[in-house]
């Protein structure tokens, strides 16, 4: 597996499985951290910081602001990669319930080089309002889900009605609780392309 930091020094990556002559996936650790007690609701993944890097492993850290440090690791372990955050408070302001926004995305529109996952947006042009429409209306209703207790049910918001028109451009409305430990994409043909699995113990405020 090989990581390919695409923004110098920040913790934005293309992820290009064995394999693969083309990336799976891109991964921005994390987009935003939000918690009671801070919100800082911007694009963390372009905050450049100090990297160590070999092809399939990559640790660095950055700061946001003079508040708070981010701590990431990534790793590639065979088909999967592990993934590491670690928030730091520096200033010692209390804050309580930290939660990390980690983007995954199948395309990097607009990039250099652009690309799209094609087993998933195969045939849609490299555009992306146009791939964005296609994954919100034709993909995630029936093939993006998360597990729960109760077992897999659909992410979608409207996975019966998915009209891109209905709802604002990069809306975001989270779950009431936090209830799934993991999610997943299916594949036309059926199988597992990208799942993301949960673990405690990622996260700590002093």
């Amino acid at each position: 597996m090989i990581l390919v930091q695409q923004t110098p020094d920040c913790s934005d990556f293309d992820v290009v499985p064995d394999g693969w002559a083309a990336p799976a996936f891109r991964i921005l650790l994390p987009e935003w951290i939000h918690a009671e007690g801070i919100d800082y609701r911007s694009q963390f993944h372009t905050i450049p910081g100090r990297w160590d890097r070999t092809p399939d492993l990559a640790s660095g850290s950055f700061r946001v602001g003079d508040l708070h440090g981010i701590c990431v690791s990534v790793a590639g372990r065979g088909a999967s990669i592990e993934i590491g955050l670690r928030i730091e408070n520096i200033a010692g302001t209390p804050f309580r319930d930290p939660y990390a926004n980690i983007c995954l995305s199948l395309n990097h529109l607009p990039g250099v080089p652009d690309w799209s996952n094609d087993r998933l947006l195969g045939g849609v042009e490299l555009e992306r309002s146009v791939q964005g429409r296609y994954w919100f209306e034709r993909v995630a209703p029936r093939r993006l889900a998360a597990l729960t207790a109760a077992g897999w049910r659909p992410m979608h918001p409207h996975p019966d009605d998915p009209d891109a028109d209905a709802v604002p451009l990069y809306s975001f409305v989270p779950s009431e609780r936090s209830e799934a430990r993991a999610c997943a994409v299916e594949t036309a043909d059926g199988g597992t392309l990208v799942e993301m699995l949960e673990e405690s113990g990622l996260w700590e405020d002093n």
